[in-house]
């Protein structure tokens, strides 16, 4: 019975190295014939080359080799990035300094008037004191009434210089608005 078993795993292990043999060289000869297919399909155009990606007699690896041909061909060839041609040049610059242009007065048209306001703002603003004595002063009222009033010591007031150099005071009365007055400051020092 141990000699029955052995001839048997004897005979079985000559089928299976000749089975894989056999294995072996139908993958070789796929390869073979997916190599040569692919050579076959390089020489073809692009539109038929697309049409064979699923060719039945290509492996994934030829698949991929000729995918990647069709990709290559998408992309300009390099003696155009070297190439300078004048016309092209020219238009192009011509395209770019148009759209730099417009780009800059649509920022300009953006931020100038942005900027005009900031200013203005800024002008605008005062620094803030406190009045150390009572200062009688003439305040132009919202309503554009001229009244005497006396600011007594400790009160806040906004100090702002314009631009002629004169300096006035501006004074927030409640119901009635900012009232402003001109002042001499080298009166008050």
């Amino acid at each position: 019975m141990a000699d029955w078993m052995s001839a048997n795993r004897k005979v079985l292990s000559k089928k299976y190295k000749l089975a894989a043999r056999r294995v072996t060289d139908v993958e070789r000869r796929l390869e073979a014939v997916s190599k040569h297919r692919l050579t076959e399909l390089l020489k073809l155009s692009k539109m038929q080359r697309l049409n064979a990606i699923d060719d039945a007699d290509l492996l994934p690896n030829e698949r991929n080799e000729l995918r990647k041909s069709l990709l290559i061909d998408d992309a300009p060839p390099n003696w155009h990035a070297v190439a300078w041609r004048t016309k092209a040049l020219l238009r192009r610059h011509r395209v770019l300094s148009f759209s730099s242009l417009l780009r800059a007065c649509c920022v300009a048209a953006l931020i100038l008037p942005v900027g005009y306001y900031l200013y203005v703002a800024w002008r605008n603003t005062g620094e803030l004191i406190v009045a150390s004595s009572p200062v009688t002063v003439d305040w132009q009222m919202p309503s554009g009434k001229v009244l005497r009033r006396t600011v007594p010591a400790g009160e806040s007031l906004v100090l702002l210089k314009r631009s002629d150099g004169s300096y006035v005071l501006r004074k927030w009365y409640a119901r009635e608005g900012y009232a402003i007055a001109k002042i001499n400051v080298a009166d008050h020092l």
